[in-house]
């Protein structure tokens, strides 16, 4: 009896002391991440400034860098920062400018975040947005570089606008109204002019007005606006940029291939060309992971065109056998046709069936 109560009370004890450091550690973690930063990590829409004070006490962003790096362990704030951009994907809307707030903020975390696992998750959200914005996608997109300046200058504009507000100066709406509708024919051709549009969306020009010209022109602008520069995003992260050589895909092979999935799911053509041309050559192909030149063969079949084609039976004839049954099915996908997985029969069929890409799409 007496070691039943020995083995008791010893097993007591171990928990008691197993509770007390569990307890110490979360209050040695709550004292690093700060309480008020914990609580905002709820999923709120305030994510975004948790997010900010995390990347401030546990990265260091060195000069000429586009991302920032952890200078500790970064198990906690990686958590903490997946919570707040699941929490950003995830708003209640209840006016159609703080659609830009989100876009924005994910847009941050995608370009500056070091870490491909919290930047697959901001991937997912912009997605997860995307799809709630009910915008016809535009084929072809009109990509000119001369569209980066017009949002350089309306972006511009607006926060000047916003200066001589804070200063107290009473600005007509019609002048914020001119600056905002500036973007409605500019669509960005870079994720960095991407993030410029939002930004200047989510602007305080825009979000404190009251009920009037301003409001009506941003709750009709902002959801396309927002769903191009999601676009435009996405498809710099999957593959870079034809536009711009030193605009590169993202690094890491899980980002590129979720945003390709994402592309996918959206059905959205911005892509197409830069993706033709990041897979196109069998021998020296600028992307190298299979899994994400395959994911872009699917793409490729759901959006269709020429240049998805020649593409596709280009890959035909790869080495490695994955990649070529996706090429198979890209193109049964965007055809409707029943060919076998040869390259001739398919550029055969081509010329027998020169317009078969406008009745397809």
């Amino acid at each position: 009896m007496r070691a039943r109560f020995l083995l008791l009370g010893a097993v007591l004890l171990a928990v008691l002391v197993t509770g007390g450091c569990q307890t110490v550690t979360f209050d040695v973690w709550r004292a690093k991440v700060g309480e008020d930063t914990a609580d905002i990590f709820r999923g709120k829409d305030r994510g975004y400034f948790g997010y900010r004070k995390i990347i401030q006490d546990y990265t260091v962003k060195a000069p000429n860098t586009r991302r920032y790096q952890y200078t500790q362990p970064q198990h906690v704030a990686n958590y903490q920062v997946r919570r707040a951009v699941r929490g950003l994907g995830g708003t209640e809307w209840t006016r159609a400018e703080a659609i830009a707030v989100s876009v924005d903020r994910l847009l941050y975390v995608l370009r500056h975040d070091p870490t491909p696992s919290v930047r697959v998750e901001a991937v997912s959200q912009l997605g997860r947005i995307a799809e709630r914005l009910k915008v016809d996608a535009v084929d072809p997109y009109p990509l000119s570089p001369l569209a980066d300046e017009a949002i350089r200058q309306a972006a511009t504009d607006l926060f000047e606008l916003q200066q001589r507000i804070d200063g107290g100066e009473r600005i007509a709406q019609s002048i914020v109204v001119k600056s905002l509708e500036q973007f409605r024919e500019a669509y960005p051709t870079r994720f960095q002019t991407a993030m410029a549009m939002t930004r200047a969306l989510a602007s305080k020009p825009i979000l404190l007005v009251p009920p009037g010209p301003v409001l009506d022109a941003s709750t009709a602008l902002t959801p396309t606006l927002c769903r191009r520069a999601i676009s435009i995003a996405l498809s710099q992260v999957a593959c870079g940029s034809v536009l711009h050589a030193k605009v590169r895909a993202d690094e890491a092979y899980q980002v590129r291939l979720r945003a390709f999935e994402v592309l996918t799911a959206l059905r959205d053509p911005v892509a197409r060309d830069v993706t033709a041309a990041a897979i196109g050559d069998p021998i020296y192909p600028n992307e190298q992971e299979g899994a994400v030149r395959s994911a872009a063969l699917v793409y490729l079949g759901v959006v269709g065109g020429a240049i998805a084609f020649d593409t596709a039976v280009l890959l035909l004839d790869n080495d490695y056998v994955s990649q070529r049954m996706h090429a198979h099915a890209a193109l049964l996908a965007m055809t409707g046709e029943r060919l076998p997985a040869d390259a001739e029969a398919w550029r055969r069929w081509k010329r027998e069936n020169p317009d078969w890409f406008k009745a397809a799409r």
